[in-house]
């Protein structure tokens, strides 16, 4: 059973490699800017924009910077020692980077501590600063350099957003049998990220995904899921106010008010609007049944098809934390699911992810990720929660 939804906290506002002439401000992702130039970060896909509380429309204030200072020396087994304090600019970590891989045997400290404690925009810039200072891509050094899970998810840190998920949609349906919570988390919880992902599925293998998940799935749960890739996804954190009552009425003649279930609005309803959005509908609809909408979904639908709607009804970190259980409180460690969380977020999301982790099920998550996980994966992961 699922709680109820506690008040979302804001993302803090997260650090970037500060310009010449104006510390602490985001330089423009996609290259390094001229001295002086100062630019804000972009808001990263499939989850609200770093400072933006919860259900906040876009625009919301920034929240105050949680933690350390970029720079600074971080806690945990990969931070020994401390990062130099000069990373005005990207090239300082692409030479530490460069000087840990370009040598016999890799430095994985170094590795570590630099790509833990970085945001998603500036590992971008590094990688590209990396290819123009060394002529070689960053993530092909990394390949090179390292095995298993732990390359997996490093590759997965210097790569664009779209291509990390088009990769976590291949490892879920490559092989015997489909990982379908895999599957569904992906499609479900990164709707801002889905319109670049079919061009970058198709780039990297050849396929098309809405056919690849056609011939995977079937019924409601192949018909959500198409719908989820399809989708023009309703800006973060929008609240149609105008329609919150009819929609809330919608969705209960859909299931509780009539014999039978009308999946089709279930899916309409789910996949056109914002998780916040979904949220003043429900508070809506408890008028109408006050076990909410999840309850309602429990009962009228089954299988990976419940999951997937109770997915698109729930918060992103909390569903984040939900995958998180699903992987590791089992015989046998899903780690596809464990790399595609990791891949995808940065030490901000991830503390929220950890605090949901810890309402839901009473446990601290990098206790559970250090029983389950090995290695340089386990350390990697460690660091970027420390």
């Amino acid at each position: 059973m699922y709680g109820g939804y506690p008040q979302q906290g804001g993302y803090p506002q997260q650090g970037g490699y500060p310009p010449q002439g104006a510390p602490g401000m985001m330089p423009p992702q996609g290259g390094y800017p001229p001295q002086g130039a100062p630019g804000m970060m972009p808001p990263q896909g499939g989850r609200p924009p770093m400072g933006a509380p919860m259900g906040a429309p876009m625009g919301a204030p920034m929240g105050a910077p949680m933690g350390a200072p970029m720079g600074a020396p971080m806690g945990g087994p990969a931070m020994m020692g401390p990062i130099p304090t000069n990373i005005g600019s990207p090239e300082v970590d692409a030479q530490i980077l460069h000087d840990a891989v370009d040598r016999p045997g890799t430095n994985d400290t170094d590795v570590i501590r630099v790509l833990a404690n970085r945001s998603y925009a500036q590992r971008m810039q590094l990688a590209q600063v990396y290819q123009q200072n060394y002529g070689r891509s960053l993530k092909d050094d990394l390949h090179d350099d390292t095995s298993g899970n732990y390359r997996v998810l490093l590759e997965m840190l210097v790569s664009p957003r779209p291509f990390i998920i088009a990769k976590c949609l291949h490892q879920a349906m490559d092989g015997a049998g489909t990982s379908d919570f895999q599957l569904l988390t992906i499609l479900s919880q990164f709707d801002q990220d889905m319109p670049a992902v079919p061009a970058a599925y198709q780039g990297m293998y050849h396929k098309d995904l809405v056919s690849e998940i056609k011939k995977e799935t079937s019924g409601h749960f192949e018909d959500v899921l198409i719908a989820c890739v399809m989708r023009r996804p309703a800006p973060f954190g929008f609240v149609n106010a105008a329609t919150v009552q009819a929609d809330a009425q919608a969705f209960y003649r859909a299931g509780d008010g009539r014999i039978g279930t009308d999946d089709k609005e279930y899916i309409r309803i789910l996949t056109t609007n914002s998780n916040a959005h979904l949220q003043a509908v429900d508070q809506a609809y408890r008028g109408l049944n006050p076990r909410g909408m999840i309850a309602t979904i429990e009962k009228e639908t089954s299988g990976n098809y419940s999951e997937v709607l109770k997915s698109l009804m729930t918060p992103h970190h909390r569903w984040m934390a939900i995958a998180l259980h699903h992987a590791i409180d089992r015989p046998g460690t899903e780690e596809a699911i464990v790399l595609s969380v990791f891949g995808l977020h940065d030490k901000p999301d991830l503390k929220f992810i950890a605090n949901e982790y810890r309402t839901l099920y009473q446990k601290d998550l990098m206790t559970d990720i250090k029983k389950d996980l090995s290695g340089n994966f386990e350390r990697l992961c460690v660091a970027m929660m420390a």
